[in-house]
């Protein structure tokens, strides 16, 4: 996955595969340490090909985070990646994509 993504979608359905179906890539408290991805560094990682914070200047990055803090209702992804479950990363994801694909007349699950 070196190159990054162009949509917001795209930017989401990465993270997923990012973190495999079960989890076994998704982490807590790094952006990205021994194989293992926070929600961030799975973000980051999807919509520029590399982990960090301060990722800006990708409008579709910023779409991306704004559906997930509307899925999770917070603002604060970081604090919601370290004390939350894969199971709910997970849903949150899935529901921002939802959300997308909805506003977007694409429906879809």
């Amino acid at each position: 996955m070196s190159h990054p993504a162009r949509t917001a979608s795209e930017i989401l359905a990465r993270c997923l595969r990012l973190f495999g179906p079960t989890g076994a890539h998704w982490g807590k408290g790094e952006l990205y340490q021994h194989g293992r991805y926070c929600l961030i560094g799975a973000l980051s990682q999807a919509a520029f090909g590399e982990v960090g914070y301060s990722m800006r200047g990708n409008p579709d990055y910023a779409t991306a985070v704004r559906y997930l803090q509307r899925s999770t209702r917070l603002k604060n992804l970081v604090k919601f990646n370290d004390r939350a479950s894969f199971t709910e990363v997970q849903k949150a994801i899935r529901d921002a994509l939802k959300m997308i694909r909805a506003r977007a007349g694409m429906g879809g699950s």
